[in-house]
């Protein structure tokens, strides 16, 4: 036993000095993933763990994203060691979220689409966020909400309205994603919709926008478009000029009346 120890802390150590001589951004994705499982799995080699990952999740993207529950299901994965691959996993998310400007203005759809996908985490299931905008359309507040399935996510109509009327909302806007799939709305997503809607008019509150957000490409409500997110910034958007109504919440702390025809989002 004592041999094969030390046959592994050879391996271990051979591993370490090949990823400081290249630098950690050189390497590949099984050398990559065995090096973090030393971190969590003591002495064992961690070579034929990271193969079978791989194995079972394709990627080095494909591990990270995994639930634990998913990691579970790889012999030799155990809870300590899932817990370990999802929490690096996150830290990618995180770092991004953490650049988030505090009054961020969500003022086009780039900015819109960048915010969405920098505060929902990843997810194989459809997330919805309701996002309460104030002056100039800065964000003020959001709220997560996560689904249990990749196709379809049940919205507790009764948790918007109290998130509403908590930060007195005015402004709001929604977004939903479609995992894996495009983000033409289906016949759920318009009965939701309408749901929403009619909670918003029972506040006298101002939607902004509805957008869907799909695997390559996204859906607005507001202009009735499905594009493609490499087509935010092409000149299509700038013929399309979101105009805030007269209407705005009575309750609205931070938002004064906006004149006729005034001109707060310019796509």
């Amino acid at each position: 036993m004592k041999i094969k120890d030390n046959i592994h802390a050879g391996h271990r150590q051979r591993l370490r000095e090949k990823i400081l001589r290249d630098g950690i951004y050189n390497q590949s994705e099984i050398n990559y993933l065995e090096y973090l499982l030393t971190f969590v799995i003591p002495r064992a080699d961690t070579n034929p763990l990271a193969h079978a990952l791989l194995d079972e999740f394709m990627t080095l993207d494909g591990v990270l994203s995994a639930t634990a529950t998913e990691l579970k299901q790889v012999a030799g994965i155990g809870d300590k060691t899932a817990d370990f691959l999802t929490t690096v996993g996150a830290s990618e998310f995180l770092r991004k979220k953490s650049k988030i400007s505090k009054n961020v203005r969500l003022i086009n759809l780039g900015t819109i689409i960048n915010f969405i996908t920098s505060v929902m985490p990843p997810s194989r299931n459809e997330q919805f966020i309701v996002i309460h905008l104030g002056k100039n359309y800065s964000v003020k507040n959001y709220k997560l909400f996560k689904g249990t399935s990749h196709s379809y996510i049940d919205i507790d109509t009764k948790e918007i309205t109290d998130f509403i009327v908590s930060h007195q909302t005015g402004f709001i806007m929604f977004a939903h994603t479609h995992p894996e799939h495009n983000a033409k709305p289906s016949a759920s997503d318009y009965q939701i919709f309408e749901k929403l809607t009619t909670i918003l008019n029972s506040f006298s509150c101002v939607l902004v926008d509805n957008l869907i957000l799909g695997e390559n490409d996204f859906y607005s409500y507001k202009f009735n478009i499905l594009r493609k997110y490499s087509e935010i910034d092409i000149d299509y958007v700038k013929n399309h000029t979101l105009k805030t109504p007269e209407e705005t919440c009575e309750n609205l702390q931070d938002t004064q009346p906006i004149e006729k025809n005034q001109e707060y989002i310019d796509f």
